[in-house]
């Protein structure tokens, strides 16, 4: 019994990932940045009163978006967000991504929750900033840097 699963430990074959493996299975990975000026920025305006559909967006013409990544793809995205503006160190973050911004009016502090997220679909990927309360967001005053990567 022992020689027997000797035999067994023995013939076991380790597997790796390796690039002939990606290349083998059609395995890719493309990733490009996305930056959006304050500019590029449309509004969608829908009822303002709470939980209405009001939001900013941008659409980004994608071909890597193509109908096979539909089918048996993925698309994750990120932004870029400093969080330290005298060092300018910063991170990703995932989308969507949710953070608190401080609205400070005569001296009353009001925390909003803003959302941004992205959906995408052949050829576009569109990016949504969202107020969590239904109302208009801020006005964006700054270059938003997105990380895309398709997988396929």
């Amino acid at each position: 019994m022992l020689a027997a699963m000797l035999c067994l430990a023995v013939s076991c074959e380790k597997k790796y990932i390796t690039e002939e493996y990606i290349t083998e299975y059609h395995s890719n990975v493309t990733t490009f940045d996305v930056r959006i000026a304050p500019s590029d920025w449309l509004r969608e305006e829908g009822a303002q009163e709470p939980g209405g559909n009001n939001y900013l967006y941008y659409i980004y013409s994608c071909k890597e978006l193509t109908q096979e990544v539909m089918r048996n793809g993925a698309v994750v995205a990120y932004i870029y967000s400093i969080y330290d503006a005298k060092t300018q160190q910063g991170a990703w973050n995932l989308l969507p991504y949710v953070y608190p911004l401080e609205i400070n009016e005569q001296d009353n502090v009001t925390i909003v929750p803003e959302t941004i997220r992205c959906e995408w679909e052949t050829g576009k990927i569109t990016f949504i900033i969202q107020d969590l309360d239904g109302f208009d967001p801020l006005a964006i005053n700054e270059t938003f840097l997105m990380r895309v990567s398709v997988i396929l």
